[in-house]
């Protein structure tokens, strides 16, 4: 058997950070100021330092790293990568699989990374108290770390759903001598503005992000740290990333796909960032962020300019969001749930560098047991993202036959986070989607207008329109169509694009659903599966992306119920080459057997053609992927649970 761990000695510490803006294809577009004008230099300074205004602003592709973050990282660094060989038996993978372990560090994450460097440089700037803003309390943790080591003192806005889920990341903040207040709270303007409205309110980073903008801004004796999204977080984390290349090549192994989790997207970057620079040599390698299915920003975001935060103190930045506004579900990957993205990494989404993959929450718990089984290493739920998409990818090398190296990272250990697996393994925890009412909602919040279209639920969509309208006139339209209907398809999309003379995005998420395996159900039930949630969303592609410029974005909805499908593409195939709509038919009739379960397989075929599909749209500057939630809670839900007891009974 080969080695387990690759280590690499204290000197192979990096000295320099990596700065992906010098690789990028082109140069990113400046933030603005909130008010939407320039942002300058100097109207940072009432919150950060001036090297890291300096760092934010570089195109250097290295930034010196201080002997004195180097002596403090010294404590952890360099952080171990792992052949996950237990866990490469468990899945009978041919694929190998490694692992860079984050969780070494004193605060358990990857966090400690900026948060050193931040507190250092605050303190040679003569700044003694910082605000920030945490959500599963990684970042919070570890800058009060940090700032307990340099001198500095932290107040803490976490946000609220954490704050009572994770109580011992509170005590370990306050360990460290950090002041940790719940968010929304009333210390300051923004978070009174939301518990005026929303009494009961979770939290989301923005708002903690906006509370703790607002004192710093307001006292001149504090700055603040932000633990991700801004590309002098993304630099300081690409130590990372610098190691595992390192570490990689004492392996004697390269890796075919780089994985790691994306909320704001320092984690991803930290990791992914130094193979940019690969990828740009020539090196073929795919660079995968991941995210929570409930909080899909950068698979079902719009590129646009937004907000940091959600009061609109922040500089307004180019970036996938889903409005500053929006509230994600209270999943327990708490460091995840945010509306926007790192600008750098929106890019590279954006230009198709990077790949984006949305995952439930119940099948990110599933991986992590699975791995901590193996491993012996409990992660983080954020971690259980790149958990999951790693195992999904083994799982692929698998059915394929073919091998293949994939390196993730797993960012944090999960000690802080064991009742989250108490109500995993308790059966209390479900998957949240990201609801299109939510994502038409968000979107028009930020000044989009919106085509709501509907069939069954028409009077629904008609409300949403009349209530966006209500806020801003001539803005939203409800549209009505059947979906089985072939021939409604491209007046459906002509209509929507003459309305406002241009079409930005197309969300599909409309399906039939029929509980009865392919095999026992009828033509008709057959024919319903495969023109509504095959052909309709395939129709709607064809006719809607001619309409789209540079730019567009496409989202399928498709279902965890269609993982499987790496399996079966051979047969997805087929079909997907049938000509005509009653030869598919005929197909899945003459292929019962093979086609086990009807919904599952369409929602198979909807993953496949949009694998197939995006080869051909990136070249014309048009995004397409597809998310795969699990079960959420909705009035077919809830129907179907009542049936079941019913039956059981």
């Amino acid at each position: 058997m080969t080695d387990t761990q690759f280590l690499l000695p204290e000197s192979s510490i990096p000295d320099h950070w990596y700065n992906v803006v010098a690789d990028l294809p082109r140069p990113p577009e400046p933030p603005r100021a909130p008010d939407g004008s320039a942002l300058t230099p100097q109207a940072l300074e009432a919150l950060f330092p001036p090297a890291l205004i300096a760092q934010e602003m570089s195109t250097q592709r290295w930034v010196p790293i201080p002997d004195a973050v180097r002596d403090i990282y010294r404590l952890w660094r360099p952080a171990p990568l792992y052949r996950a060989h237990r866990l490469e038996r468990a899945l009978d993978t041919p694929a190998r699989l490694y692992y860079k372990y984050e969780g070494v560090s004193p605060a358990g994450s990857h966090k400690p990374n900026t948060a050193v460097p931040q507190a250092w440089y605050n303190a040679q700037a003569g700044v003694r108290r910082l605000t920030t803003e945490t959500g599963a309390g990684q970042w919070g943790s570890s800058l009060a770390m940090a700032g307990q080591m340099l001198g500095v003192d932290v107040r803490v806005y976490m946000v609220r759903v954490s704050y009572d889920q994770k109580p011992h990341r509170r005590s370990m903040m306050q360990t460290w001598g950090a002041e940790v207040i719940a968010s929304p709270s009333p210390h300051t303007a923004a978070g009174r503005a939301v518990l005026e409205s929303q009494p009961e309110s979770p939290g989301a980073l923005g708002i903690a992000i906006s509370e703790a903008v607002e004192e710093a801004a307001a006292r001149a004796d504090t700055n603040y740290a932000l633990g991700s999204v801004l590309n002098h977080v993304m630099l300081h984390q690409t130590v990372i990333g610098l190691e595992a290349r390192e570490q990689m090549a004492l392996a004697g192994d390269y890796p075919d796909v780089v994985i790691a989790p994306c909320g704001g997207g320092s984690n991803f970057a930290g990791l992914a960032f130094p193979f940019v620079a690969d990828k740009a040599a020539g090196r073929a390698v795919r660079l995968l962020a991941v995210e929570p299915a409930s909080c899909p920003t950068l698979t079902r975001g719009a590129y646009a300019h937004d907000y940091g935060d959600t009061a609109g103190l922040t500089p307004i930045m180019r970036m996938y969001t889903l409005g500053h506004d929006f509230v994600p579900p209270g999943i327990h990957a708490g460091g995840l749930r945010y509306h926007g993205s790192a600008p750098l990494v929106a890019q590279l989404v954006h230009e198709g560098i990077v790949e984006a993959r949305a995952v439930p929450q119940l099948a990110t718990f599933e991986a992590g047991v699975l791995f901590a089984r193996s491993e012996g290493i409990i992660p983080a739920p954020e971690s259980n993202h790149a958990v999951r998409a790693a195992i999904d990818e083994a799982l692929e090398a698998r059915h394929s036959g073919q091998p293949r190296v994939i390196l993730f990272n797993l960012s944090g250990h999960g000690h802080f986070d064991m009742a989250s697996y108490d109500r995993y393994f308790a059966g209390e925890l479900r998957d949240y989607d990201y609801p299109e009412a939510a994502i038409a909602d968000a979107l028009h919040g930020d000044g989009w207008n919106v085509v709501v279209h509907a069939h069954t639920s028409i009077g629904a969509a008609r409300e949403l329109a009349e209530s966006l309208n209500a806020r801003r006139p001539d803005s939203a339209v409800a549209v009505a169509a059947d979906l089985r209907d072939a021939a409604a398809i491209e007046p459906l999309a002509k209509a929507a694009h003459a309305r406002w003379q241009r079409l930005d995005a197309l969300v599909n998420n409309a399906s039939s659903y029929h509980r009865t395996p392919l095999g026992a159900i009828g033509v008709a039930q057959i024919d319903e599966l495969v023109a509504s949630n095959l052909r309709a969303p395939l129709l709607l592609i064809q006719a809607c992306a001619p309409l789209m410029g540079e730019g567009g974005a496409i989202v399928s909805i498709s279902s965890n119920g269609g993982m499987g499908f790496s399996r079966r593409i051979p047969t997805i195939m087929q079909l997907l080459q049938v000509p005509d709509y009653a030869a598919q038919v005929k197909w899945c009739e003459d292929n019962a057997d093979t086609v086990r379960e009807g919904y599952a397989f369409s929602k198979e075929c909807i993953i496949v053609w949009t694998m197939l599909m995006s080869n051909q749209l990136i070249k014309k500057g048009i995004r397409i992927n597809c998310t795969m939630p699990g079960p959420t809670q909705t009035p077919m839900m809830s129907h179907f649970e009542q049936a079941t007891k019913a039956s059981v009974l």
